[in-house]
């Protein structure tokens, strides 16, 4: 089994709220391809240096699945239109081997 998380950031490069139709959109995506899915909508910051721009920083949502087949190649095509849709260069999309306990 596997663990996949999805982090998307909240604002655009402007600093305006990304459109909730976008995450609404994701969420139903997973859920129809998935058969469930969790979004966490607790407020997390990453920091990261911008090309020596100084810190930049966003607000996250992370949005898992839980699967029994990695499809690496869904997934990665499948970040590649994510960054696409929230105008981003990448996004991060991870995934975890999980052990029922």
């Amino acid at each position: 089994m596997y663990l996949i998380q999805v982090v998307l950031p909240r604002y655009d490069r402007n600093g305006a709220p990304q459109p909730r139709e976008l995450f609404q959109d994701i969420q139903r995506e997973l859920l129809e391809r998935f058969g469930g899915m969790t979004a966490y909508r607790r407020v997390s910051e990453g920091r990261w240096e911008s090309d020596g721009n100084g810190a930049a920083h966003d607000e996250l949502v992370v949005c898992e699945v839980i699967t029994n087949e990695l499809d690496r190649e869904w997934w990665a095509s499948y970040r590649h239109a994510l960054a696409k849709k929230f105008l981003q260069k990448q996004l991060v999309v991870m995934s975890m081997v999980i052990d029922p306990l």
